[in-house]
Parts: C-alpha cells; structure tokens; sequence
C-alpha cells in the first residue's frame, strides 16, 4: 500500500515539527517519531505544505543552468 499519512499531523504536532527542523533535527529521525513519510517531513521543511501555519517561504530547488 501507498503512504497513508496524510492529515495525520496535526496544527500542533507541525509546529514542533517547525521548531526541531530549525533546532537542527534530521527529517528522517522526525518522520521516524511522528509515524509519517520522510516525504511529509520535508514538504513541511520546503514551505511545499502548512506553510501557511509555519510562515515558511516556498523553496524550490535551484536549477544548474
């Protein structure tokens, strides 16, 4: 089966999440606690999603010209 964990965060659980990723946390040992795909963790990281609860800026990878 595919990832099921979407919507399993919660506001809460984002906003830790936030603060350990700006404290230095790896994304995999965040994944690893909260249950959710290494994926989740780094769309969170990347302003990809809850951006609008973290006020991340969306970050796109620079392209090598």
């Amino acid at each position: 089966g595919g990832p099921t964990d979407r919507g399993s965060l919660r506001r809460d659980d984002v906003r830790a999440i936030d603060q350990l990723l700006k404290e230095g946390v790896e994304v995999g040992a965040l994944a690893r606690s909260y249950g959710v795909s290494y994926q989740t963790i780094y769309a969170i990281r990347m302003g990809k999603t809850w951006a609008w609860l973290t006020g991340r800026p969306v970050l796109t990878p620079r392209k090598k010209q």
